[in-house]
């Protein structure tokens, strides 16, 4: 944004600041900002936190779905308030809002009853974004890296402990979403692109979780074929995942339209398996076609999130 330099007296150089900016840190008249000189950028700066006080009321009292009340706290969490009010009627309701605290980064029981418990954002703004960000990738890569290792071994055992792997993810993706959502990237625009890719990122880690799944329970070795589709699934996802921290705009787009090849052979190759007889193999193929619908939404949504930053 472009501001008008003011000059009052003669002698003094004033410039206004953005309205929001002003808002959204309470800063009030007669306050003190820091101001940096660095080359030809003044930076302002204040040791504010952001004020807010957006509290949330949930009535869990005549719920019976677990998943429902999973996901009423986690939208409330998301979406960046404060604090969260649970009013709730049986024991078991206590202990799912317990657990479900456990995927709340920065949140802690301020205070319970037999009956409701107040949940409280008490760390602020001082968790940081980017390492929780890069720790959903790195989670990402190890799940399907492992994954496949552990099939080649048909090692179901070890393929389970993969399994939680998604699970232990989620925290770290509801953190950035939460995040995103407070706007604390300052630039809309990034914050939704961004938001969309982490959407579809955390998608695909669902499916290949539902597909590991399938095949603990199918308890069986799987073919080499199979194993081969895996590998080469796994290595576009891999790629879309590096490619979001790529620098290099020549090589990011000729990446992307690599990808935009292989994915069309590559869901081809997967169709042919669908319409075999070995039923195993045609049920497996099908989930690592969603998969790979999956990495292509991804691709999409990596695309704008490119031309956001």
């Amino acid at each position: 944004m472009k501001r008008k330099v003011i000059v009052m007296g003669g002698k003094t150089y004033v410039i206004s600041l953005p309205a929001s900016w002003i808002k959204k840190y309470g800063i009030g008249k007669s306050q003190e900002l820091e101001v940096e000189e660095k080359d030809n950028i003044i930076l302002v700066s204040t040791e504010k936190e952001i004020e807010s006080s957006k509290i949330k009321n949930l009535d869990f009292t005549n719920f019976k779905s677990r998943s429902l009340l999973y996901n009423y706290i986690y939208a409330a969490y998301i979406t960046g308030n404060e604090e969260i009010k649970v009013l709730f009627k049986t024991e078991e309701q206590s202990k799912i809002i317990k657990k479900v605290i456990e995927d709340l980064i920065g949140f802690a029981i301020l205070n319970e009853t037999k009956e409701s418990m107040v949940l409280k954002d008490v760390t602020g703004s001082k968790t940081e974004f980017k390492p929780m960000l890069r720790r959903i990738f790195f989670i990402l890569n190890a799940l399907v890296t492992e994954g496949v290792e552990a099939i080649k071994k048909s090692d179901f055992k070890e393929l389970e402990e993969v399994i939680k792997k998604d699970h232990n993810m989620n925290k770290y993706y509801l953190f950035c979403l939460r995040y995103l959502n407070k706007n604390e990237l300052g630039n809309t625009s990034n914050n939704l692109s961004t938001y969309a890719f982490l959407n579809s990122i955390e998608s695909v880690g669902d499916k290949y979780s539902d597909l590991f799944k399938l095949l603990v329970s199918m308890n069986k070795k799987a073919s080499l074929e199979i194993i081969k589709l895996f590998e080469q699934v796994n290595k576009d996802f891999i790629k879309v995942l590096d490619l979001f921290y790529l620098q290099n705009q020549e090589q990011f787009v000729e990446e992307i339209n690599d990808l935009k090849k292989d994915i069309p052979k590559l869901r081809d190759e997967i169709k042919s398996f669908v319409s075999k007889p070995n039923k195993e193999n045609a049920v497996i193929a099908s989930y690592l076609l969603t998969i790979v619908e999956g990495i292509n939404d991804s691709i999409n949504d990596l695309l704008i999130s490119s031309q956001a930053y």
